[in-house]
């Protein structure tokens, strides 16, 4: 079997409301163990984050801003599963103490 390529390249961008989990996984807590903010919370691969605490969230580096920046405990975010909203509530689990992992 051969490949041969020809033609043009060509990408394809995406536009979507919110951002698409892609997996989820595991991150370090505070105390160096490891802990899935995110399946403890319902999150699924497939799932869109649609907003923060009420901020529409545009892309994942805005996505990653707004958790960092968030000075709570708690995340309560507004989510989009087989064409149904849902809310769910999320703790950030931070290792350093600066940057918030959600496990996603």
């Amino acid at each position: 079997m051969f490949l041969y390529p020809s033609g043009k390249s060509c990408g394809v961008k995406l536009i979507t409301d919110g951002v698409l989990v892609i997996s989820t996984g595991k991150a370090l807590n505070e105390k160096g163990i490891p802990s899935s903010p995110a399946e403890k919370s319902g999150i699924l691969p497939g799932d869109y984050i649609l907003s923060v605490d009420g901020i529409e969230i545009k892309n994942s580096e805005h996505f990653t801003r707004v958790v960092n920046l968030s000075n709570k405990e708690k995340l309560s975010l507004s989510c989009l599963r087989d064409k149904k909203h849902f809310k769910v509530d999320i703790s950030p689990v931070s290792p350093d103490g600066k940057t918030k992992y959600l496990g996603m």
